[in-house]
C-alpha cells in the first residue's frame, strides 16, 4: 500500500509541475505579445503627435536653398 501512495504522489507532482510550466510559458508568451503590441501602438502614436521636423536655409556660400530633414 505504501508503494501505491508513493506512485500516486509522484504522478501528482509531475502533473502539477506540467501545469505550472504550461502556465509560465503561457504567461511569458502573453506578456511578450502585450509588450510588442504596446510598443507598436506607442510608436505610431509618437509619429502622429511628433511629425518629422524640417529646417530650410539659404547657404551664404552658393546662395542655394537647402533642407535638413530629421531622421
Amino acid at each position: 500500500m505504501g508503494r501505491i501512495g508513493a506512485v500516486n504522489l509522484n504522478n501528482n507532482i509531475l502533473y502539477r509541475s506540467k501545469i505550472i510550466m504550461g502556465e509560465i510559458i503561457f504567461n511569458v508568451m502573453f506578456y511578450s505579445v502585450c509588450v510588442y503590441v504596446s510598443y507598436q501602438l506607442n510608436k505610431s502614436l509618437h509619429e502622429d503627435i511628433f511629425p518629422k521636423r524640417q529646417w530650410k536655409f539659404i547657404s551664404e556660400v552658393d546662395g542655394k536653398e537647402y533642407t535638413i530633414e530629421e531622421m
